[in-house]
């Protein structure tokens, strides 16, 4: 049961992240429906949490059993229904059905904590496993209903807006989130109200299928933008998600491998923590693992440019101080060209250093702009300086206003091949970012 109970804790932090990341990062158009899944995922998160406690107690734990009972069977009410009013928001009969089924649970939970003996006759705490003796009487028979009820409206508000929808995009997101509900729902209501009156042992099984989808619609709102999503730390929060999501999946395939090669029933604890910390440590170094991988790809794939990554470092360099010899020879190194040098208001600044005299880069200031596109043509006394210099080619920078700031000059390039029509596309929109990292600059 400790790799049941380390899932449990990751899928409830999954939970609530995802529901409190649409909302945080949601506009304001879409608040108010975002709301209802945050508060969803947050009664779903203290539901899983609850099933975790509850497997994970020791028969000596006797006064924790009722409290944990209690979080199995009250919030996973309030759950639905706030996942009821979030999918059919645009239906004030759903959002007025919410108000009425919330009365309803209230009623219910208040009839559970007054009587306990009203959902179970005992509980059992044993190292073989827990479980709790139902009662099928009245109240849990309305119990089921009610989950049956709520299943029914979700899926009959998702097939009204999937119908309704003109957008694609929107429709697709819809169905995504039908599907998920479908088959959660017929896993949360065989696994956790029709079979624990029998076997109480695979309880965990439907609200680990619950988290599954609800990350899987996390994924779905920012794919298909059923949520218009923004915010500067939503990249932050969506990235938390996934990396607790790799760390589950690790966790369960290191349990199945190791029990399948050591043939034991379950690893130590010891070992558990260990590769919980090796895998933290992992996904922690990811960030900078994947930029050192995209530095290096980028700097030996002399064949082609890394467009990727060369935009997202121009783009970081212009949101501070440029050092221009910097700027250089970063661009001689992922441009793949023997030299690079950026020409502005008479100094050079280059990837390495040119002999370049006063008058020679007076010559090149004063080539005349090209009448189309970014390169200039040489006259004979220019084409003269390029071929002592072994410089290539002259491509003018501009501002966001049109007008000339400074040159762009290139070396030999390191392709074998020369540049392709794609690459010279590619160059052209690079140097024009490069044009704007220095405007910025100035």
């Amino acid at each position: 049961m400790q790799l049941i109970t380390i899932l449990l804790a990751l899928t409830a932090i999954l939970t609530f992240a995802s529901g409190i990341a649409a909302w945080a990062g949601s506009k304001k158009t879409d608040k108010k429906a975002s709301k209802y899944f945050a508060i969803s995922m947050t009664f779903g998160a203290v539901w899983t949490l609850a099933i975790m406690m509850f497997i994970a107690l020791k028969p000596e734990d006797t006064a924790l059993a009722p409290i944990a009972i209690f979080g199995i069977y009250i919030p996973a009410m309030f759950m639905d229904i706030c996942l009821m009013v979030y999918c059919g928001y645009p239906f004030k009969l759903v959002r007025g059905f919410g108000v009425i089924m919330a009365m309803f649970a209230a009623l219910m939970s208040g009839l559970l904590i007054y009587d306990p003996s009203i959902l179970y006759s005992s509980f059992t705490l044993s190292h073989e496993g827990n479980s709790v003796a139902l009662n099928l009487n009245w109240f849990y028979m309305v119990y089921a209903i009610f989950y049956f009820i709520i299943t029914g409206v979700i899926m009959l508000s998702l097939f009204l807006r999937i119908r309704k929808t003109r957008n694609k995009n929107v429709r697709a997101g819809l169905i995504t989130l039908g599907l998920g509900i479908l088959i959660t729902g017929t896993f949360m209501l065989t696994f956790d109200v029709v079979l624990p009156i029998w076997n109480y042992d695979l309880i965990w099984i439907g609200v680990m299928t619950f988290t599954i989808t609800m990350v899987g619609h996390y994924y779905s709102i920012l794919k298909y933008r059923l949520i218009q999503l923004s915010g500067r730390w939503l990249k932050a929060l969506s990235y938390a998600i996934i990396l607790i999501t790799a760390g589950a999946i690790y966790m369960l395939l290191f349990y199945i491998i190791f029990t399948a090669l050591f043939k034991v029933s379950s690893p130590s604890p010891a070992i558990f923590v260990l590769n919980f910390l090796m895998i933290a440590i992992v996904l922690l170094l990811l960030p900078a693992m994947n930029e050192l991988s995209s530095f290096v790809r980028s700097l030996i794939s002399s064949e082609r440019i890394d467009i990727a990554y060369v935009t997202k470092k121009l783009n970081i360099m212009s949101m501070s101080k440029v050092n221009m010899n910097e700027l250089s020879g970063f661009l001689a190194d992922h441009l793949h060209f023997s030299y690079v040098g950026i020409l502005t208001k008479g100094k050079l600044y280059g990837s390495e250093a040119k002999q370049l005299s006063t008058e020679e880069l007076k010559a090149i200031s004063n080539l005349p702009e090209p009448k189309r596109g970014i390169w200039q043509q040489f006259n004979k006394t220019v084409a003269g300086i390029m071929s002592k210099n072994e410089i290539k080619a002259v491509a003018i920078l501009v501002d966001s206003k049109g007008k000339q700031i400074g040159q762009l000059i290139l070396g030999k390039p390191e392709s074998k091949n020369g540049l392709e029509r794609r690459e010279l596309i590619q160059l052209e929109m690079l140097i024009n970012l490069t044009a704007a990292t220095i405007d910025r600059k100035k």
